[in-house]
């Protein structure tokens, strides 16, 4: 299969790997080393896979990332964790009073990864949360770079060799390798827009639009379960290829506009039934919340990060103005494209992706320009998109990521024709485009620390043997000493480890503030959570005064405390635990805790 034969308005060639006339008895040996033949590239991508979660496989129920102390990877785990939990108690999955009780917390308005946590609770539940956090990071590195090979390998007809070093860069860039083990996976997971991208393709050829928009619905809503943001990005960047080729072939494509309309509505229509539930809830319902905890516009790309050189690879290290630690593209694969992207200039597909990138990289730089030190305000052109619905939720860093896959079919493509001139007898204009586009490639590698991780404490055995369960009847919650909060996570850690059945309040998540008109990391502490936190932060025993053990009973009773555990691990435990038995008395042992028994006090 050839990329002409499949995309309008590139040059019709066979793949340099298939031979355009082969004997009717090759057959046989043809279907085999085709079998076979993505073998190699599949193992490399799991290598590739387990050398960014490596420190993750070695110990999974101790290990998260250094990134923030690992808060946003514990969220993740504990929206997987819900997922579990709702299908084996056929529970809701959109909406949680588990976390930040009682209000609870509205998971279809988070960065919650549903549709992964629901496939993979049968593992979650079997196996543990911390394997279950191991595959996803797995997942979405090799399924990312698997997903963009199969693209252009088996439906653009590029050489293997060339799709392999492309779905090689989009598994190890930043926005899948480096979120995955944050605790992103609602970013890292991009395997499902080359399925996206080839079905709006299918849909623009009117052999099938409403068959080809059926999948196109269902591929959308599956994506919209993972993450949101990447889905409007995606589509963000189909738009801009579609306008770039309409430009070069507006014949093919106002004959296309046809199908795309049929197709496009039996799309939408899909979605809008099946995402129906989910949107009402993320928009509509209890606990939603219209507006961003801080603004995203902060957080753009600098001009370096694209004409850059990376700082920490596995090859070299870079100081100076010009190094960058993470660059989306860098300085040679800018380069490679400027220079050997030129005999493609009429190929309408690679000056499409070109345009991907050149429209997307300038908008990633938010409104305010930032080159190192010297910061344009109010130049960029994301100010035209920054304020419209939907639009503003955007972090614009992350339209990088779509321009990190169309830089890395524009090198296919270059590897592609560098090969098939190879075989026309051209070997030395070949061979360097070809070491220039994997070195550029494997330039983008971060070294190993990238993916260093820190151990947490383990789960107390009351809670990992259900004793807990005891303590907290339906109804009520486990109140960690000190409280679930930004400063201590370990009740959502319990929980993550008890598949989420553990109900606590506070918690790391995007609440609604009290006034209901903005949104905070978490809910506001109550005052025992601040108090406790503030002798957890000191040591000091804290000096009651008059009416503070009546605060302490009321938020008690807030929260529908069933028990107080405190946490053995905290660095001030014996101050947190003298604090709480001037009010409650002196606690139980119960295994390796202390716990206090308040279900009749509160």
């Amino acid at each position: 299969m050839t990329v002409s034969s499949e995309v309008p308005g590139v040059e019709d060639e066979a793949p340099a790997d298939e031979s355009v006339e082969s004997a009717p008895e090759d057959a046989p040996a043809r279907s085999r080393w085709r079998r076979w033949a993505d073998l190699p590239a599949m193992l490399a991508y799991l290598l590739l896979s387990g050398y960014v979660t490596a420190e993750f496989w070695s110990d999974p129920n101790h290990r998260e990332p250094v990134f923030l102390n690992g808060n946003d990877a514990m969220l993740t785990q504990w929206f997987l964790a819900h997922s579990a939990h709702a299908v084996a108690h056929f529970e809701n999955p959109f909406f949680s009073t588990a976390l930040g009780a009682p209000e609870g917390v509205d998971i279809a308005g988070q960065a919650s990864v549903l549709l992964l946590g629901l496939v993979l609770a049968p593992l979650t539940l079997v196996a543990g949360i911390g394997v279950t956090t191991c595959v996803v990071m797995t997942g979405c590195v090799l399924g990312t770079a698997a997903a963009w090979y199969w693209l252009l390998s088996r439906r653009l007809g590029l050489h293997r060799g060339a799709a392999f070093v492309a779905g090689l860069m989009c598994g190890a860039a930043s926005s899948v390798a480096e979120d995955a083990v944050m605790g992103h996976p609602h970013v890292a997971a991009q395997f499902l827009l080359p399925l996206i991208i080839w079905r709006v393709v299918l849909v623009a050829r009117a052999e099938r639009p409403v068959r080809d928009g059926l999948v196109l619905g269902l591929l959308v809503t599956a994506q919209a379960l993972i993450g949101e943001e990447v889905l409007l990005i995606t589509a963000m960047a189909v738009v801009t290829f579609l306008v770039a080729y309409a430009v070069r072939q507006w014949r093919q494509a106002r004959a296309a506009v046809p199908a795309l309309l049929r197709g496009g509505a039996v799309a939408v229509l899909t979605a809008g039934l099946l995402l129906a539930v989910p949107l009402w809830y993320q928009f509509a319902g209890p606990q939603h919340f219209t507006a961003n905890p801080q603004s995203p516009l902060p957080f753009g790309r600098s001009v370096v990060d694209y004409v850059g050189l990376p700082v920490h690879t596995l090859w070299w290290t870079t100081a100076g103005s010009w190094g960058m630690v993470a660059p989306v593209l860098g300085l040679p694969i800018v380069l490679t494209l400027l220079v050997f992207g030129w005999p493609l200039r009429r190929n309408v597909v690679f000056t499409s992706a070109m345009v991907v990138v050149l429209v997307m990289g300038v908008l990633s730089l938010s409104v305010d320009v930032h080159l190192r030190q010297r910061v344009f305000p109010g130049i960029g052109p994301w100010r035209l998109f920054a304020y419209l619905p939907v639009f503003q939720w955007v972090i614009p860093l992350r339209l990088a990521l779509i321009v990190i896959p169309a830089a890395a079919i524009g090198l296919a493509m270059i590897i592609d024709r560098a090969l098939k001139r190879w075989a026309e007898g051209a070997r030395w204009p070949s061979a360097i485009a070809i070491v220039m586009a994997v070195v550029a490639v494997a330039f983008t590698v971060p070294e190993r620390s990238t993916y260093d991780t820190v151990v947490f404490p383990s789960t107390p055995r009351f809670v990992t043997s259900g004793a807990w369960q005891r303590y907290v009847p339906d109804g009520r919650t486990l109140v960690t000493v000190p409280p679930p909060s930004l400063q201590s996570f370990d009740g959502m850690r319990w929980a993550n480890d008890s598949h989420g059945d553990i109900p606590i309040p506070g918690g790391y998540f995007l609440a609604v503030s009290p006034d209901g008109k903005s949104t905070t990391f978490g809910p506001v502490p109550r005052w025992t959570t601040q108090m406790l936190n503030t002798v957890d932060a000191t040591g000091q025993v804290w000096q009651f005064k008059d009416g503070e053990r009546e605060r302490f009973l009321a938020d008690l009773r807030y929260w529908k405390a069933g028990v107080l555990v405190l946490v053995p691990t905290r660095p001030h435990v014996a101050a947190l635990r003298e604090t709480v038995e001037e009010l409650l008395g002196p606690p139980q042992q119960v295994d390796d805790v202390v716990v206090w028994d308040i279900h009749t006090l509160v």
